[in-house]
């Protein structure tokens, strides 16, 4: 899997902010969290409709003084679903929650 982090700047500190990662058919997936609200959706949009590559990125979502994307990253596949759920971590995407179910 190759994958490809956006980092926002707070205050003097570089974070993780959201990323983009191939999916095994090689479609993009921005992944985002809540403050992102709805330019996170109008991105991710742009970003399947514009099929670009992950080199190519910055032309939907360029860099500036307060964002950067970093150099592309290729995760082995066996490493895959760890790496995500930590890089969801650092990027505060939250998790899908459990259904509950009432028994009675």
């Amino acid at each position: 899997m190759r994958v490809r982090i956006l980092q926002r700047k707070f205050d003097h500190e570089w974070l993780d902010d959201a990323y983009v990662y191939e999916d095994q058919a090689k479609n993009l997936v921005f992944r985002y969290n809540l403050t992102w609200e709805s330019m996170g959706s109008k991105y991710a949009g742009q970003i399947k409709e514009a099929k670009v590559t992950l080199a190519e990125i910055e032309t939907i979502l360029p860099n500036g003084e307060r964002m950067r994307w970093l150099a592309i990253e290729t995760i082995p596949d066996d490493e895959r679903e760890t790496f995500l759920e930590k890089l969801d971590e650092r990027c505060c995407i939250p998790r899908p929650q459990p259904k509950v179910v009432a028994v009675q």
